[in-house]
């Protein structure tokens, strides 16, 4: 594949132009895998399109953590109870389980001042964002997230991922399956190693049906059985990716002949 330089500046403008920052800084490092032929050209679209995508999820995220004003995180396990004799703590554990949002309600905190509304208020806060982020990050991501936001625990200590899987064992949060590491469930990048071929070939075989894989929702990071990619069929698939293409035949003729 050769370069043409005016229409790759071309493409840089328009990927300024429509503010799509990832997409402009992986398109040279995907021009050199096309180069090479290892990526067809839908398949290097699909990449810059989710690395992209992948971007602006973290984004919404942040964003979403930012407008709720989460500038600590507060807990559950950190809320002293004991401070509060009065405080039902049946009721606000069961508020924690989060079913008021599925109904479409709001939750007030009444009060004087100091008795822990606020505190409340943020830890069912970040309820709802860690189950939002568990069904679609690993806890390592979840916890680099809340470190580059500036987020503590409420130790007012840095987050990593033992501290996230902490909090989600203790208020019953489940990962995605392949983020609970048992052997059994890999990610994509996870599944690409073990048979050493790109994410992009992982994909392709989800889509044509020869690899199964789950998702806990509609865009969460795919879950894939490890022993399904010992199955003879993901081994054929892949040996006919990687077989050349048939020459054209001279007897055959070109759809556009040269003029």
């Amino acid at each position: 594949m050769t370069r043409a330089p005016a229409t790759l500046d071309c493409i840089r403008g328009h990927l300024v132009g429509l503010r799509m920052p990832r997409a402009l800084e992986v398109l040279e490092h995907l021009l050199r895998q096309l180069e090479r032929g290892e990526l067809s050209p839908i398949e290097a679209i699909d990449q810059l399109l989710d690395e992209e995508l992948s971007l602006r999820e973290g984004r919404r995220v942040k964003a979403a953590l930012k407008m709720g004003r989460l500038l600590n995180i507060k807990t559950l396990t950190g809320f002293d109870f004991g401070f509060q004799p009065s405080l039902d703590r049946n009721r606000i554990l069961t508020l924690a389980g989060l079913d008021f949002i599925s109904r479409h309600e709001v939750v007030h905190f009444l009060g004087q001042p100091g008795c822990g509304k606020t505190h409340l208020a943020i830890a069912l806060a970040v309820e709802a964002v860690m189950r939002s982020m568990a069904t679609r990050w690993s806890d390592e991501d979840i916890a680099a997230s809340l470190n580059r936001m500036g987020l503590r625990t409420g130790q007012d200590k840095s987050w990593n991922a033992k501290r996230v899987i902490s909090l989600r064992r203790v208020h019953g949060i489940h990962a995605y399956r392949s983020a609970e590491k048992d052997g059994e469930w890999l990610t994509m990048s996870e599944a690409s190693a073990m048979l050493g071929v790109n994410a992009h070939a992982i994909r392709r075989l989800i889509k044509d049906g020869v690899l199964p894989a789950e998702q806990v929702v509609a865009d969460a990071p795919w879950q894939i059985r490890a022993a399904d990619l010992r199955e003879a069929r993901v081994a054929e698939a892949l040996a006919a990716r990687k077989a050349p293409r048939r020459a054209p035949r001279q007897t055959e003729l070109p759809i556009f002949p040269d003029a």
